[in-house]
Order: structure tokens, then C-alpha cells, then sequence
């Protein structure tokens, strides 16, 4: 007799003080239609706020205008999820909830320092501090929940979204034409970079190409964690597809960043499911590793000027740029005086009108936003989060996990040249994923 595995609440206590497999007579737990629903909501939440510009074209198609914010519905969602039920998850690091908490006070202090800029009402503040940083407030949705949500059901549903993205992708890269939901999301996020030496980037459903690519890297991740552990020729060879369609649409982005972010991240992805069952201690300083090869390509920018030309995918143009951004930022910091280094100014990233270049490095858009004392909190999450997710994805060894926690790896490297919010993502659905095992019970 095998138990059955749905969308389970965690933690429930063994009857008579008896472990699950010392109870024959332990009847399969039949969820509550609510445990469902919500399951659901989250992982629509989680894709629609991961996949940018789904959202709001969705509405454009249906009703001709975008009236209801993501925002708005991830609001909803989390008021539904904590006033279902109480709080019932032990299992993730307990120091999560109090940085998660830290933060939000945080937002507050940065709100009074900032209130003397015309420009940045507290609201306005509040608001671009919320958009930039959805994964506080999801994370604590993901910890204070009641559910979890089925491996095969996430995959399942993560596929169903990921290859029709993925091909809308590789037929704007071969058509070098956006099409109208490609066209339509990046004016609606005022993307300047759909461009490259003549070339259409190809952006999918996403904001921007970089997004894209980083989305590619995911599924190559979770794909090769598949390959590696199934041995059945047939899924091989459409795992094989997919990922050379996945690589190809990677490719079309024409972004050295998500390059780097997916060849990292199978890197990582390789060595996760090459450590079964050992310690955690050497992988969990990977991610260092590749922010050390980030950093000396970011700096190296001189060095690449020399060696390429400036119409080949190796110009280094824009690192140039970036690096004069940053001293232009943190000469605006200074502007405002000597303790904007720790509080930041509030500015909702790339959306003020002193905001001249984009910003395309994490750090720099954290000082300038949340000042050090943010950065510090975001590096103390990120890093709990990714040793969380390492851990269970050694302890389980289920794919899923596994190449997660590879998609994860190279969340510094990345963050030396975009702002992103992959780390929180992807590490988000490793708090919820539920992993289906058959638990023998006795007879």
C-alpha cells in the first residue's frame, strides 16, 4: 500500500505519536478544493510576474486595455493565502522571515530620507519599491502557505507555458520580426534595446531580451537535470529538442549576459547532479565563483575594446557605458550627501527623470534605490535562499530541484550586468515544490 501524494499541507502530525510507515491503517489525505485553487493561483502569480508582459497583453487582447496591474492580483492572491489558514511551514531557514520582515521596515526609512525629493512621493516610492522587488512578498506567501505543489504538477504546467514561449522566440529571431505581442509588451515597458548592429533581438512575451534569455537558461537547466536523470530514450530525445530549441532562442537574444547566465547555469545545473548526497559546503560557494568571472569580465572592458571591433557581439560599447553610468550614479548619491551611500534615494529603478542611463547592474541599482543597508538584506536573502534550495536539492535529488538550484547558481554573475530577479523566482518554487514519493507503508 503506497500513500497518496497531492497538494499536500505540511507538517501534519502522525497519528497516535506514530510515524507515517508504522501506520497501516493511514488513510490518503484528501485535500480541500481551496488547497487547489490556491496552489494554482500561486504558480499563475509566480509565471505571470516571471513572464513580464503576459499579463498585461492578455487584457490587450481580451478587452483592448490593460486595467488590472499584476500588482493588484498578487495583492489578492496573498490575502487569500494567509487568511486560508495559519501558518504550518517549519521546513524552510527560520532567518528568512525576520530579513523578509527587516526589509519592509527598511522601506520605511528609506521613505523618510527620500520625502525631500519632488519627484518621489512616499506612494511613488512605496510602489517602485514593490514592482522591484516582488519576491519579498512572495517569498513570504511561499513560507506562510498551507500548500505545496507536486513536482509533476509544477513541471506539467511550466512546460505547458515554457515551449510555446520558447518558439515564439526562435520564430521572431529567424523572422527578425517581433510580432505584434513582442511589439506591443516592449513599448508598453518603454524597451530601448529590441536593437543590435542591425539585428532584432527576439523577446517573446518578455519585456525585454535579456529576460528572455534568462528564461531560456531556466528551462535548459531543468531540462538538463531531466536528461541527466531519466534514461528513457524517447524523453531523451524530446528533452534533446527542447533544449536545442531553448539554446537557439537563447542565441537570437544577441545578450552576452544571459550567454553567460545559461552556460553557468548548466555548469552548475551538471555539478548539483554529480553531488548526490554530499555535503553542501563546496557547491554553496558557486555562486561566488561566477561572480568572480563576472566581475573580471565587467572590469575587463578595456582590455576587450582592443581585441574586438565595434560591430561584432563582442563590443565592449556598452560595458563602457555602464561603467561611466555607475560613476555617474554614485556621483548623484554623493550629491545628496554622505549618508545616501547607507538609505539610497528612493529612486524607483530606471523610472526617475535624474535616471539618464539605464541601469544595468543589481548592486548599483540597490545602493541607489535602498542605499548599502539594502544590499546587505538582499545579499542575506538571496544567499538563504540559494542554500536553501542547494540543500533540499541534494538531499532529494529530483530533477526539478536540481536544475533549479543550477538556474539559481549564477544569480551574481548576473546581477554584475542586469537587474534581475531570477535567484527569487526560481528559488520560490523550491519553498512550494512538493516532491512525489511512494511511501510504503506497512501491511
Amino acid at each position: 500500500m503506497y500513500a497518496a501524494d497531492t497538494w499536500l499541507p505540511i507538517n501534519k502530525p502522525p497519528r497516535n505519536g506514530k510515524p507515517a510507515s508504522m501506520t497501516p491503517t493511514e488513510q490518503p489525505f484528501q485535500p480541500r478544493p481551496a488547497h487547489f485553487i490556491l496552489g494554482l493561483g500561486f504558480f499563475f502569480a509566480w509565471y505571470f510576474l516571471m513572464v513580464d508582459g503576459l499579463w498585461g497583453y492578455a487584457q490587450y487582447v481580451l478587452i483592448k486595455k490593460k486595467i488590472l496591474p499584476a500588482s493588484i492580483f498578487v495583492l489578492t492572491l496573498g490575502v487569500a493565502i494567509l487568511g486560508f489558514r495559519s501558518p504550518k511551514d517549519v521546513s524552510y531557514d527560520r532567518r528568512i522571515m525576520p530579513i523578509v520582515y527587516s526589509w519592509l521596515c527598511w522601506m520605511w526609512v528609506v521613505v523618510l530620507f527620500s520625502t525631500s525629493d519632488p519627484f518621489a512621493s512616499p506612494f511613488r516610492i512605496l510602489f517602485g519599491f514593490y514592482v522591484n522587488y516582488w519576491y519579498f512578498f512572495l517569498a513570504a506567501l511561499a513560507i506562510n502557505s498551507s500548500f505545496r505543489i507536486r513536482e509533476d504538477h509544477f513541471l506539467k504546467l511550466f512546460y505547458l507555458g515554457a515551449i510555446p514561449i520558447v518558439c515564439l522566440g526562435v520564430a521572431q529571431g529567424i523572422k527578425q520580426d517581433n510580432f505584434a505581442i513582442g511589439i506591443w509588451i516592449s513599448q508598453e515597458a518603454a524597451a530601448f534595446n529590441l536593437g543590435f548592429f542591425g539585428q532584432r533581438r527576439a523577446n517573446a512575451a518578455f519585456a525585454h531580451a535579456d529576460d528572455f534569455g534568462f528564461f531560456c537558461g531556466i528551462v535548459l537547466s531543468v531540462s538538463l537535470a531531466l536528461w541527466l536523470d531519466k534514461r528513457h530514450i524517447w524523453l531523451r530525445l524530446a528533452l534533446t529538442g527542447l533544449m536545442g530549441l531553448a539554446a537557439i532562442g537563447l542565441y537570437f537574444t544577441l545578450t552576452r549576459a544571459a550567454y553567460l547566465m545559461a552556460a553557468c547555469a548548466m555548469f552548475g545545473t551538471i555539478l548539483i547532479h554529480r553531488a548526490k548526497g554530499k555535503p553542501a559546503s563546496g557547491l554553496f560557494w558557486l555562486p561566488a565563483g561566477f561572480g568572480a568571472l563576472a566581475m573580471l569580465i565587467y572590469f575587463a572592458a578595456p582590455l576587450v575594446r582592443l581585441l574586438s571591433t565595434s560591430s561584432s557581439i563582442l563590443s565592449s560599447s556598452s560595458l563602457g557605458e555602464r561603467l561611466y553610468g555607475n560613476q555617474y550614479y554614485f556621483s548623484e548619491l554623493l550629491r545628496h550627501g554622505w549618508h545616501t551611500l547607507f538609505t539610497g534615494l528612493g529612486w524607483y529603478v530606471n523610472g526617475h527623470y535624474r535616471a539618464t542611463f539605464a541601469i544595468d547592474n543589481q548592486y548599483i541599482a540597490l545602493v541607489l534605490s535602498v542605499g548599502l543597508v539594502g544590499l546587505g538584506l538582499w545579499l542575506t536573502l538571496t544567499i538563504l535562499l540559494w542554500r536553501r534550495l542547494l540543500t533540499k536539492a541534494l538531499e532529494t535529488q529530483t530533477p526539478l530541484l536540481v536544475g533549479l538550484a543550477g538556474a539559481c547558481s549564477p544569480w551574481l554573475a548576473q546581477s554584475m550586468f542586469n537587474v534581475t530577479n531570477t535567484i527569487a523566482f526560481v528559488s520560490i518554487v523550491g519553498l512550494l515544490v512538493y516532491h512525489r514519493e511512494s511511501i510504503k507503508t506497512a501491511s
